[in-house]
C-alpha cells in the first residue's frame, strides 16, 4: 500500500478531501521545523521558504526573532497562501550556515519523524 492510498483511506474515514488532508500535514511539519530554528538574530528563522513545484533559490532578507517553539504570524500567513493539497511543497532554507544547524538541531529531521503524528492530529481536525 502506497502512502498516498494510506492518506486517501484516511481522508475518507474521516470524510476530508485528501487535497486539504495533505495540506495541513504540509503545513504542520513546515511550522514544526521553522518552531525548531534557533534563534540568534531571527535570520535562519527568518529565510525559510516556502514554494511550490520548485524549491527556492537565493536567500531573503527577512528576520524571524520569535522565540523557539514559536511562529510569526507572518510565517503562518504565508504557510497557509503557499501551500496547497495535492502537490510538491517545498520548505527551503539557502542560508550557508543552515546545514549545520539542522546537524546540531535537527529541526527539519525532528518534523519530520513526527510524520505519523502530525497525520494523526490533521485527521482528527
Amino acid at each position: 500500500m502506497s502512502f498516498k492510498t494510506d492518506m486517501e483511506r484516511i481522508a475518507k474515514n474521516i470524510g476530508s478531501d485528501l487535497s486539504d488532508l495533505a495540506k495541513a500535514v504540509k503545513i504542520e511539519v513546515f511550522r514544526r521545523a521553522i518552531m525548531n530554528t534557533r534563534v540568534d538574530t531571527g535570520r535562519a528563522k527568518g529565510n525559510w521558504q516556502m514554494t511550490e513545484g520548485k524549491p527556492a533559490i537565493g536567500n531573503i532578507e527577512n528576520f524571524d526573532p520569535s522565540a523557539l517553539g514559536q511562529i510569526s504570524d507572518k510565517a503562518l500567513t504565508e504557510l497557509d497562501q503557499t501551500v496547497q493539497g495535492i502537490s510538491v511543497s517545498y520548505l527551503t532554507n539557502n542560508l550557508p550556515y543552515i546545514q549545520k544547524l539542522e546537524e546540531l538541531d535537527a529541526m527539519v529531521a525532528i518534523a519530520v519523524l513526527q510524520l505519523t503524528e502530525i497525520i494523526q492530529e490533521s485527521a482528527r481536525r
